[in-house]
């Protein structure tokens, strides 16, 4: 090899090469939900690929990791009492199994054993049951209640449909819902906690009710995406009034 072509070579070696800056990792933490205490639990993947749950406290100080696997841990949602926690989570290395968990992030015992993810569990008032939904992607997504201990479960919604996103009532005789068992994309139903009496609620596309603490009304997302807006009704679903309409 020829002296000038070893010097440029040699040159362009010794050329600093541009910086590259680091990947910036995207946080996303999600599904809050308070404890009795004045915790907030909600889940993160601040310190993990996969999502986490922590707790922190409302003036947001006192930050803790509570519960740490190799799969997604999701949907913290604590009993009334603050005492025990139930989420979901892909531990196991399959769908999303349900678990419950003392306060202090000891405990765990994994609740369903379901082919099918189960989705989106929360407390009876009393804390002694829990609702969900199991998702086994044969448009048969369908409701479930258990006893906290993970005994009794029971399917509440049989049909060809979609039914998701359960809520209770505040004391605990009612579970709202959303559903296409109708044909239509999704519509509020309640039926009474042993999955009798089911009735369509609202006449327009909603979804994701939530009753008010006493029970007499229900918030609930109406419309379709990407124009949709926040309705307050009755909690048999009269006297609609829709609080983020544009004007």
């Amino acid at each position: 090899m020829k002296l000038k072509k070893i010097i440029l070579i040699t040159a362009l070696l010794l050329v600093p090469t541009a910086s590259v800056p680091a990947q910036t990792k995207t946080v996303n933490n999600r599904q809050p939900s308070w404890s009795s205490g004045g915790r907030i639990y909600f889940s993160s993947n601040r310190e993990a690929d996969n999502a986490e749950v922590y707790s922190v406290k409302a003036s947001g100080k006192d930050l803790k990791r509570l519960i740490s696997s190799p799969g997604e841990d999701a949907t913290p949602r604590w009993s009334a009492d603050g005492k025990h926690g139930v989420f979901m989570t892909t531990r196991d290395g399959g769908d999303y199994e349900i678990y419950s968990i003392a306060a202090d992030g000891k405990n765990e015992k994994r609740l369903t054993f379901n082919k099918g993810n189960d989705w989106d569990p929360s407390w009876s008032p009393d804390g002694k049951k829990i609702v969900y939904y199991v998702e086994k992607g044969d448009n048969k997504d369908q409701i479930w209640t258990m006893n906290a201990d993970g005994t009794n479960q029971k399917l509440l919604t049989n049909n060809v449909a979609h039914n998701f996103y359960p809520s209770w009532s505040a004391n605990g005789k009612q579970i709202i819902f959303y559903s296409n068992r109708d044909g239509e994309e999704r519509v509020i139903y309640s039926m009474n906690a042993d999955g009798s009496n089911i009735k369509r609620l609202l006449k327009t596309n909603s979804f994701y009710a939530k009753f008010a603490p006493n029970g007499k009304k229900i918030a609930i997302i109406s419309g379709k995406f990407p124009s949709t807006n926040i309705v307050i009704a009755d909690a048999d679903g009269t006297n609609e009034v829709n609080l983020t309409a544009q004007k």
